[in-house]
């Protein structure tokens, strides 16, 4: 059946992530699936690999409950894999490529990973992992021999010979992942994930955009992000064709949506800013594209007008977590959509806002407060950690998502900041989040950050680390005039300093508590008000 065949006979629902790609390849096998920059797959063909490589961890002794470590770049080698952990049975770890060996080390001992499916580029610096009895397979190298230093079984053969493994039969409840958070506050925690959690919210974001099996998605989002594989989900529960990027690069994303006809479009707000940036732009690349979704962090809204006028699309925010299986609210094509909200709760999620003081009372719409969701794509709670979650999930089911929020009328949702973000200041709550969008609406400025200092008066004070498009562009004292024309007084930073870069996550979120690193000199500081 050809990729543009349109038929009202929608597709059934996987009730597992196991059986969500033999469910496909059964009723649409020849439709590309995947196309990925070295490959592309149709559904059969990915199925076919996915249950070759089930049946050889199976083979490897691998039993359902067992937990796999996934490390690595997007590729189609990591979509094959993704899927094979599932329809075996096992609870997946998912892991970004940008950690540390140490970094994976902890993530892989925490949740007793038995093996880690990762490339070969990677294996020399998870020899404390095999030594320690962790069996590595690896992609993306030549099979090394026994007995060789680092050794890692290849994974390539793996997919392309064997018997196939039927999905494994399990309970759309059971656990299919864990996912470790971005670890902003701290040592990375393991969210217990279930296949009716993941799939309700591919489900809701499907739903939210209005996507079909005539749809093409591009994305260069990193897979192991709880993002980009709801997306993938998202794009495959649909039965569409998904043109995932190994790396983001601006001109081979254009070239792609205008090449495949792409209509839809994921991605952080830096890959928008560099996309229009970009030598060659041309807005008649994108005429094809119906949605541009950004996600993984916030835009100023100045920014975001600016990319909708070069690229002729809305800009559609959308907003989730990892301990929410996904997103959790957004804005969709069809309606109205508010610059600086991150969009309206999405199908099977509850949104409400909780008083700061008593979060089982919910406050007046405009009126901040914790943002707190509750729905099937709710996390289960932390692996082997049951005071982080009983800190997290209230014993009515509402996840404290530590965002601090208002609700306007019309149910969009605005993020003031992070609860644990927050400076207090001379007895005034001060959000960094409302310091930085007003810093990024100077023309000079690229992108800036908000930490606390502690002071001996105030208690604490605002720092402001700036990054300038071009350097000397502004002084400190612009800045500090600029901010005082948009903030009352206690709001405006009382240092401010210039830097090259911000400290992040792998996903892109900006490490406020990492930014104190950057200090160094005398830098300058605002006089009281």
């Amino acid at each position: 059946m050809s990729a543009t065949t349109t038929t009202s006979k929608p597709l059934p629902i996987a009730a597992t992530l196991a059986d969500l790609l033999p469910l496909l390849a059964r009723h649409h096998p020849d439709r590309t699936a995947l196309v990925m920059e070295d490959r592309s797959l149709t559904y059969a063909e990915l199925d076919q690999a996915a249950g070759r490589l089930a049946g050889a961890l199976a083979a490897r002794g691998v039993m359902p409950g067992d937990r796999i470590t996934l490390h690595g770049p997007n590729s189609w080698q990591w979509v094959v894999a993704y899927y094979a952990v599932l329809r075996s049975g096992a609870i997946l770890n998912p892991l970004n490529l940008m950690l540390t060996p140490p970094e994976v080390a902890h993530a892989v001992r925490d949740c007793g990973a038995g093996i880690v499916i990762t490339t070969a580029a990677s294996v020399p610096g998870l020899s404390g992992l095999r030594e320690a009895g962790v069996r590595l397979i690896a992609w993306g190298g030549e099979a090394r021999e026994p007995g060789e230093e680092h050794e890692a079984e290849a994974l390539e053969p793996l997919t392309a010979a064997g018997a196939m493994l039927e999905p494994h039969a399990c309970d759309p409840g059971a656990p299919a992942m864990i996912c470790y958070t971005s670890g902003t506050t701290g040592l990375p925690k393991g969210a217990v994930l279930t296949h009716r959690g993941i799939l309700h919210n591919a489900a809701a974001i499907a739903t939210m955009f209005v996507m079909d099996r005539n749809d093409v998605m591009v994305s260069a989002m990193p897979l192991p992000h709880v993002g980009g594989h709801v997306m993938m989900n998202a794009a495959f529960q649909r039965g569409m064709r998904l043109a995932q990027f190994g790396r983001f690069d601006p001109v081979r994303v254009q070239d792609a949506v205008a090449r495949l006809g792409g209509t839809i479009f994921f991605g952080a707000p830096a890959m928008f800013l560099m996309v229009t940036a970009a030598p060659g732009f041309a807005a008649e690349a994108w005429r094809s594209l119906r949605v541009a979704a950004i996600g993984g962090a916030g835009m100023p809204p100045e920014q975001m007008r600016a990319v909708e006028r070069a690229l002729g699309h809305r800009l559609l925010e959308l907003w989730g977590m990892t301990e929410l299986s996904g997103v959790g609210a957004a804005f969709g094509p069809l309606t109205p959509n508010k610059h600086g909200s991150i969009g309206v709760a999405v199908p099977f999620v509850q949104l409400r806002i909780g008083a700061l003081d008593d979060d089982a009372v919910t406050v007046p719409p405009d009126e901040p407060g914790e943002l707190l969701a509750r729905g099937p794509s709710v996390m289960q709670g932390y692996w082997n950690n049951a005071a982080a979650t009983a800190e997290t999930l209230t014993g009515d089911g509402w996840l404290r998502t530590g965002d601090i929020a208002r609700m306007d009328a019309d149910g969009c949702i605005f993020v003031v900041d992070r609860r644990k973000d927050m400076i207090l200041s001379s007895g005034y709550n001060v959000y960094p989040a409302e310091l930085e969008r007003v810093l990024c609406e100077h023309p000079a400025v690229a992108t800036a950050a908000v930490g606390r200092q502690p002071d001996p008066v105030k208690g604490e004070i605002a720092k402001a680390y700036v990054v300038l498009k071009r350097e000397g562009e502004a002084t400190i004292e612009e800045l500090e005039a600029f901010c005082r024309h948009s903030l009352a007084a206690y709001k405006v930073p009382r240092a401010f300093q210039f830097v090259s870069d911000l400290p992040r996550t792998p996903s892109g979120k900006v490490l406020r508590r990492e930014l104190c690193k950057l200090d160094g000199g005398d830098p300058a500081r605002s006089a009281a008000p």
